[in-house]
């Protein structure tokens, strides 16, 4: 038995399979198994092979020096290593069988199985084309409407483009107006400037007038009063409704007040432009009844009056300069109409004294 298994093969020999045909003239490698013919290509592992035998048994017949025992020995051991090896060779070809039919098996269950997936897969996709098919049947739908809404909107994109021509035609149209509203609007500003503005000038000059015009009047009245009385007795000087008196001895402010007051008169107070021309035309620095002791600013006359009509010099008086004040008025020896300077009441000043005729 060790034999057969380590027995080695004789590559010098073929193998030979002989298969009986069947009816329909096809084989089956699986069923002629048994009805193969195995030569003997194997020897024992003792054993040479059956020519280098048969050499041997020629070199030992002409040698001579063996004998027929051990010739028949060596037939036998070569006899019965091809049986064993035969027998060996039988049982392949049955292994081989059970593994072709195992292959042909897990074909057939993988077919199967293929053949499920197929099916499966087949359903899923019916089902995919059915919901695709809806799909697209909608969006079909949906473009119809898209498509007939696209068509309103591009009609109505249209009247809007030829509404907004006209628009824009009637803005220029109005734009172009109102430029002309605006310069028009701004001719009838400046004129209604200028109006305004002669408007005040002429309410001014007419206040101008109606004050000229009272001042006539009452001069007027004053003259035909004074026309009936009789004129200032000397040395009293008559100027309209007035007697004036001048006094060229100097005093102080107060003092010539007092020296008035016992003329019963009081220091000159001008209550108009011919008064005060007429005391400036005397020439000479004099006293008038204009004082700001109460309150310093604050002028006013020896009636408790503030002057309506003011005629200061115009070199920045009153300056109420110096460390006592100058807090009475005095009319200054100078050219024109603007006369008062104020001087410290202790001065000594000539002064005028006045009184109603």
């Amino acid at each position: 038995m060790s034999e057969d298994i380590y027995a080695k093969p004789d590559l010098t020999k073929k193998v030979r399979f002989q298969a009986a045909s069947k009816e329909d003239g096809n084989k089956d490698a699986c069923e002629d198994v048994d009805d193969a013919r195995i030569y003997d290509n194997y020897w024992a592992e003792e054993s040479p092979p059956q020519d280098q035998s048969q050499d041997q048994s020629q070199d030992k017949s002409k040698d001579k020096s063996q004998d027929k025992s051990q010739d028949n020995t060596t037939e036998d051991q070569q006899k019965t290593a091809s049986v064993n090896v035969s027998s060996g060779k039988k049982t392949r070809p049955g292994a081989a069988a059970l593994f072709l039919g195992l292959l042909c098996l897990l074909f057939l269950v993988a077919v199967i199985v293929l053949v499920v997936v197929f099916i499966l897969e087949k359903n899923r996709l019916s089902g995919d084309n059915a919901n695709l098919i809806s799909e697209r049947n909608e969006l079909q739908t949906s473009y119809i409407k898209i498509k007939s809404l696209n068509v309103n909107l591009t009609s109505e994109r249209n009247e809007l483009q030829t509404s907004n021509k006209e628009m824009k035609s009637l803005n220029v149209n109005l734009t172009s107006e109102r430029d002309e509203l605006q310069t028009s609007n701004s001719h009838m500003k400046s004129l209604n400037a200028d109006l305004t503005k002669k408007t005040s000038q002429l309410e001014i000059e007419k206040g101008r007038l109606n004050a000229t015009n009272k001042n006539l009047t009452k001069e007027r009245d004053e003259f035909k009063r004074l026309a009936e009385k009789p004129s200032c007795s000397c040395p009293w000087i008559t100027f309209g409704s007035s007697c004036y008196l001048v006094v060229t001895s100097r005093k102080n402010w107060r003092d010539s007040r007092t020296f008035c007051q016992g003329k019963a008169s009081d220091l000159a107070i001008i209550s108009s432009l011919q008064e005060q021309t007429f005391i400036s035309s005397l020439n000479q620095d004099y006293w008038i009844g204009l004082t700001d002791e109460e309150s310093e600013g604050e002028w006013k006359w020896v009636d408790r009056t503030v002057p309506t009509e003011k005629y200061w010099r115009k070199d920045g008086q009153p300056d109420n300069y110096g460390s006592q004040g100058e807090d009475c008025a005095e009319i200054s020896d100078i050219d024109g109409t603007y006369t008062w300077n104020d001087l410290p009441c202790s001065s000594s000043v000539m002064f005028i004294c006045e009184k109603m005729r």
